[in-house]
């Protein structure tokens, strides 16, 4: 039997790997407890049981469901229903044991409730492999490719809305807690889709030329439009820190479709894409350094 997966990350520890030390430590400042330390990968941006499977009554399932065909469109709406399906399938199980008078106990179905949804995150950051080893503007051509280019922003997408500074908003708004983890996935899937297929979508890749490196955190995807950070603008401009020297940004923009190459040879630019970062972060921010991060925020 397959072990119970108990620490479930909400950032990809094979992303994070690009700032951390060859041992897998990685430098991090702790914004709620304001101090620098250097845990292991598999320490950071984790809670325990973060996708455990909800128990979904019946009109929180419609509400569900609702929810999916309001955020999905023509190109969309069947992989949001699987995912609908996905979420909701260890409440179906367990309503189809009780409804049928099928003796069994909750550790019979525990595998499903705890593992079932953190294995589909695995296995859509499979979907992100190519683009975190990305090294330099010849390495995007891949993305001219349609299939490609889809997995990847399924991939930003989910990455954008998975984690927990964006679930913390979802809790703000009118959507009930158990229902943010799904509406979170099916929100980003419903996102690359409409990316995809716009002909106005633009790759800017950000290359770092200066001595200060771009930094991450645990909201590693950005809306640089979202100047408030609480989520609430229409305007997209993805940034996405690939590693210490390299970045992207994917916008929208108005009779123009793209890929650019943009030298950074100025630190004042880098630093204010790392202090964005700084403030969308809930509580983990990463460097390859302890001291550079020390700048983003008040010790």
């Amino acid at each position: 039997m397959e072990e119970i997966k108990k620490r479930q990350h909400y950032v990809w520890k094979d992303y994070l790997r690009s700032w951390a030390e060859s041992n897998d430590l990685i430098p991090t400042y702790f914004k709620q407890q304001k101090k620098t330390a250097k845990p292991n990968l598999r320490n950071v941006a984790q809670e325990i049981f973060f996708y455990e499977s909800a128990e979904f009554t019946k009109v929180e399932l419609k509400q569900l469901l609702d929810i999916t065909y309001q955020l999905s469109n023509e190109n969309s709406l069947e992989s949001c229903l699987s995912i609908f399906s996905a979420f909701t399938f260890y409440s179906e199980i367990k309503n189809q044991l009780i409804e049928k008078k099928i003796d069994f106990s909750e550790s019979d179905i525990r595998f499903i409730k705890t593992n079932f949804i953190e294995d589909l995150h695995s296995d859509f950051e499979g979907y992100g492999r190519k683009l975190i080893k990305v090294k330099t503007f010849e390495d995007l051509a891949f993305l001219k490719d349609k299939e490609e280019l889809l997995r990847t922003l399924i991939y930003l997408c989910i990455q954008y809305s998975r984690t927990k500074p964006m679930r913390n908003k979802f809790h703000k708004s009118s959507i009930s807690n158990k229902l943010s983890n799904p509406v979170s996935m099916i929100f980003a899937i419903s996102m690359a889709n409409r990316l995809t297929f716009d002909k106005n979508l633009c790759f800017t890749f950000l290359i770092n030329q200066t001595a200060v490196n771009y930094i991450t955190g645990d909201q590693p995807v950005i809306n640089l439009a979202d100047i408030s950070g609480n989520g609430s603008v229409e305007e997209i401009i993805l940034y996405y820190p690939i590693n210490p020297k390299t970045a992207i940004q994917i916008n929208v923009i108005d009779d123009k479709s793209s890929f650019e190459t943009e030298k950074i040879e100025t630190s004042e630019v880098v630093n204010e894409l790392n202090s964005k970062i700084y403030q969308h972060a809930d509580n983990f921010v990463f460097s390859d350094s302890e001291e550079q991060i020390l700048k983003y925020g008040e010790i």
